[in-house]
């Protein structure tokens, strides 16, 4: 078995509290578990109804949050509290718990609000339910809360527990007690944080819970990733900031997350709240599916990944990359395009992208097991992207790197709140002087006005191309085995890279499949997958055309 100590960091253990500012308040630190034992229940599965019994771990939790205080004061030592523990190890349970016993017996004379804070209201709504439903099975609760859908008020002293949404900005917890943030690693919006606890850290003795698993998005401008780091520091001893307190269970970057053994190191309730079948048979899934295998190490490993696709492996796609392709190293060549064309932005949602890919094809013969000579192309890719600066800056505040990726050259900003069709027709037609395009498909739900023009105006074969399974699967399925076997080489654009963490595959019952844009929480059309699209659409022409016909002059393999 792993060690687990190597896994599983306390602050107090590496910043010992000083004894000469703080003491331990035993009663203050005994009332809390008390709270949990007489009144805190399971909410679901065969314990449901049953009081909790604390497990070690978080027992000592609640007692070195609530016990240790101040001296002179008295006052709580600990006003930030993280927990980042994989999931099934019952953090809801016990910070529902928290709330309900700050909103009631911790100082029950004095009439506090408390707030339940996640990135959707969905996910703060299903904290409360668990919150509301503790106050329905237990007797004593039942009868000192009044219990609404909106709302638990202690009525001894008409304190109050709500829930809020992350996503909706304008909301905020004036003269809150106490906070609790659901889904820290979702959290991306700086200012909603600063908001809420800036108006709960001038009360006398706040605490603000956040918990939350790995995420997805890596980046140190972002809340959720940057509290976690600061949680790192101070467990490594880094950096000490005496009035948090850190619960870290997390398992090392590069650790085989297969391993048994790693999980059992990071998750403090194995073998109890943690199913080891469970996690055996999602070890299993994660083996041979890069989406699952990201959710297996965010979930039950507690490891930041990268956005992981539901579409292709991203490490696959990292392997085709080619450092030495250039624009200039491909001019007079062959090539087919692709076009997705975006629209506009009048609403003030996410801004559409337009994309445009050219494919380049490599001709090689083969052997195939018979003795005859096929041929075979793999692919050179370029890709170009255009963007309105409508809605740009909470594209950023979400994660996507606009402004980067526009510093960078790989995007192109246009202003207004309109795709600028005049600029991208523009710069296609420049392409003709440059590369040998045979053809170009396009999706003609916004794009038969332009192609019209590029044919006219430009002579540039154009090539209507509907977007459905039964257009788009033989090109999608060749795109992903081309991936798998790097006969695709690219130029690695950043852009593209994110519309792949943003795709899922669809499938009919057929099991013929077609790109689309994932449907995260929250997430409001701000996935995006233009790139992918314009390349699929693209490579369907590439496909369609037929080899050239002089072996001699071809590459030979066999």
């Amino acid at each position: 078995m792993a060690n687990l100590t190597s896994s599983i960091k306390w602050s107090t253990d590496r910043w010992p509290v000083d004894l000469n500012k703080y003491r331990f308040d035993q009663q203050k630190a005994d009332l809390v578990v008390k709270f949990f034992h007489k009144c805190i229940t399971h909410v679901e599965g065969d314990l449901t109804g049953q009081l909790v019994e604390l497990p070690p771990h978080w027992e000592r939790v609640l007692r070195e949050v609530f016990g240790w205080v101040h001296i002179e004061t008295g006052i709580r030592k600990h006003k930030f509290v993280d927990l980042f523990v994989p999931r099934k190890n019952f953090k809801s349970g016990i910070v529902g718990g928290v709330m309900l016993y700050m909103t009631s017996l911790e100082a029950p004379k004095s009439r506090k609000q408390s707030y339940i804070v996640a990135p959707t209201e969905k996910q703060s709504k299903e904290t409360f339910r668990i919150c509301k439903l503790m106050c329905e099975q237990n007797a004593w609760l039942t009868k000192n809360f009044e219990i609404t859908e909106e709302a638990l008020t202690f009525l001894p002293n008409k304190s109050i527990l709500r829930f809020l949404s992350g996503a909706k900005t304008g909301k905020t917890g004036k003269n809150a007690s106490a906070l609790l943030w659901e889904e820290w690693q979702e959290i991306t919006k700086q200012d909603l944080v600063s908001s809420m606890e800036t108006s709960i850290i001038s009360r006398a003795e706040p605490l603000i819970f956040k918990i939350g698993t790995g995420g997805d998005q890596p980046d140190e401008n972002l809340p959720g990733y940057k509290e976690w780091l600061n949680a790192r520091r101070i467990v490594n001893g880094e950096l000490e900031m005496e009035d948090h307190y850190i619960l870290l269970c997390e398992a090392a970057e590069d650790a085989d997350c297969t391993d048994t053994e790693v999980l059992a190191s990071v998750n403090p309730g194995w073998g109890t709240s943690v199913n080891a079948d469970t996690v055996a048979s999602l070890i299993k899934k994660a083996k041979n599916d890069p989406a699952e295998m990201a959710k297996l190490k965010q979930y039950h490993a507690n490891v930041w990944v990268q956005k992981s696709s539901q579409f292709l492996s991203i490490e696959h796609w990292k392997k085709c990359y080619d450092p030495e392709l250039t624009e200039e190293s491909l001019y007079g060549k062959e090539c087919f395009g692709g076009l997705d064309l975006g629209g506009s932005n009048t609403t003030g949602g996410a801004p559409d992208m337009s994309s445009f890919v050219l494919w380049f094809p490599e001709w090689r013969w083969e052997k195939d097991d018979g003795g005859e000579w096929v041929p075979t192309a793999t692919y050179r890719k370029l890709i170009w992207y255009w963007a309105p600066e409508a809605g740009m800056d909470d594209m950023i505040e979400h994660g996507a790197k606009y402004d980067k990726w526009s510093e960078a050259g790989e995007l192109i900003i246009t202003p207004g709140n309109v795709a600028d069709y005049p600029l991208i027709r523009k710069t296609i037609a420049s392409f003709k002087k440059r590369f040998n395009i045979q053809g170009i498909g396009y999706d003609p739900w916004r794009a038969q006005e332009m192609a019209q023009l590029l044919k006219d105006q430009h002579k540039l074969t154009m090539v209507s191309v509907t977007q459905n399974m039964n257009q788009l699967s033989e090109p999608t399925l060749r795109f992903k085995e081309m991936v798998l076997t790097t006969d695709i080489k690219h130029a690695n654009n950043e852009v593209f890279l994110w519309n792949l963490q943003c795709a899922r595959t669809i499938k009919s019952v057929h099991d013929d499949q077609m790109v689309s844009s994932k449907h995260s929480r929250g997430d409001n059309g701000r996935g995006k997958v233009d790139g992918i699209s314009a390349g699929v659409t693209g490579l369907r022409l590439a496909m369609m055309a037929p080899p050239p016909k002089k072996r001699n002059r071809m590459f030979v393999v066999g």
